[in-house]
């Protein structure tokens, strides 16, 4: 594979779409799975080969020393941790799973798709790469921001590969249904391992050999993912979350004894900390009724991180006054990294200055939010009240 996953994710980050991250992983791992089982079934038919070899070996010794030999059935098993198997039986079980990875991966790529271009994007639970094309409707005409992305779909699915890897994985049973055979000749070098010939909706496919067909699988898949990441990539300029967010962030007021360091301030004992959005649209009118969040950054290593934020409800700084709060009306996704959806309210500061009354300290990321603190003496007047408070310049 060509793509550069690591700049494909901070692109997504920069885009607001940064809970595809996780689908990338998820192609990634799928693929990773596909060649291990493809580079176990060179290994499982070359040790077979080797045991083949030797078989004749003994056959044909005999006859030349002998004049005659005994025909016997070729004994391929072995003890995998204590339990007996065979190299046929593994070769037949991990072309059923390349079969089911190398679908694995399409139906990832279908939930990159929906999750990084598709606004609002479908349920999880129902999206893969059918549900999105087919020969009967195609989810992605209904967006202009998959065009590109549409293309590369299309192509994919007018490829032979993909209509082998569609119809010989029973989707009812979620099992492989076409037949295997591994064997070789009598009097002869040759061991055959084949997936062999079936037929599927008036389709018929033709016999082929195992480790040819495993690798054409990976390669198919591999373009695959290429093509689809670089369709994105050019979608992506269509893209526009304005009204997503990946960081909160924080505005506190921390009173200090004369003789007590910097250092030693404690958060606890702030007269109050308040988490809230920034937005930059000053005419009310224009903002929307919801907003959601992540968090999600590219730290300084360049390494990137995307998490669930838990926060209920958050501040809004509308210009420079805390015009109105988000409130949460979904819970927090267990299962998935998830923009979490907010119901906005404005009130004029009400919230605002409720929280300033009751010394409202809110949730505090440390390492996960644009935080400033404003440190007053405790002999000194306080802050609470000063106008600088609204009209600070936060960071």
């Amino acid at each position: 594979m060509k793509t550069d996953f690591h700049e494909l994710k901070k692109e997504f980050v920069s885009k607001n779409v940064a809970d595809a991250n996780q689908f990338i992983d998820n192609v990634v791992y799928n693929y990773k799975v596909l060649e291990y089982c493809k580079g176990l079934i060179l290994a499982l038919t070359t040790e077979y080969d080797r045991r083949v070899s030797e078989y004749h070996s003994e056959i044909y010794n005999n006859i030349k020393e002998k004049g005659k030999a005994s025909i016997t059935f070729l004994d391929d098993s072995f003890e995998l941790f204590g339990f007996r198997t065979s190299i046929s039986e593994m070769i037949s079980k991990n072309i059923k799973d390349i079969i089911q990875y190398a679908n694995n991966c399409l139906d990832c790529l279908a939930q990159l798709v929906n999750s990084c271009l598709i606004y609002p994007p479908f349920s999880k639970d129902i999206v893969d790469f059918g549900f999105l094309y087919n020969s009967k409707r195609n989810r992605l005409s209904e967006f202009q921001t998959c065009s590109y992305t549409e293309q590369a779909f299309s192509k994919i699915n007018a490829h032979s590969e993909f209509s082998f890897l569609r119809k010989s994985n029973n989707r009812i049973k979620h099992i492989m249904d076409i037949p295997t055979s591994i064997g070789f000749q009598l009097f002869g070098d040759e061991s055959v391992a084949l997936i062999k010939e079936f037929s599927k909706n008036n389709v018929k496919f033709s016999d082929v050999k195992i480790n040819e067909k495993c690798n054409e699988i990976c390669v198919f898949i591999s373009d695959c993912i290429d093509d689809i990441c670089a369709a994105i990539l050019k979608d992506l300029s269509t893209v526009n979350h304005e009204y997503r967010f990946n960081c909160v962030n924080v505005y506190g007021q921390i009173p200090k004894a004369r003789d007590v360091k910097i250092e030693q301030i404690k958060y606890e004992d702030a007269d109050f900390i308040i988490a809230y959005l920034e937005i930059t649209e000053t005419d009310l009118s224009k903002i929307p009724n919801q907003i959601e969040l992540i968090f999600a950054s590219v730290r300084d290593d360049d390494s990137i991180e995307v998490f669930n934020y838990d926060y209920d409800i958050l501040l809004l700084k509308i210009g420079d006054r805390y015009l109105g709060y988000a409130e949460a009306i979904e819970p927090v996704d267990q299962d998935f990294l998830s923009y979490r959806k907010y119901q906005v309210h404005l009130d004029n500061q009400r919230t605002f200055h409720d929280m300033i009354i009751k010394k409202t300290k809110m949730k505090l990321y440390p390492f996960a939010s644009n935080q400033q603190f404003v440190i007053y003496e405790k002999d000194e007047p306080s802050m609470t009240n000063e106008k600088p408070l609204v009209d600070e310049t936060h960071e």
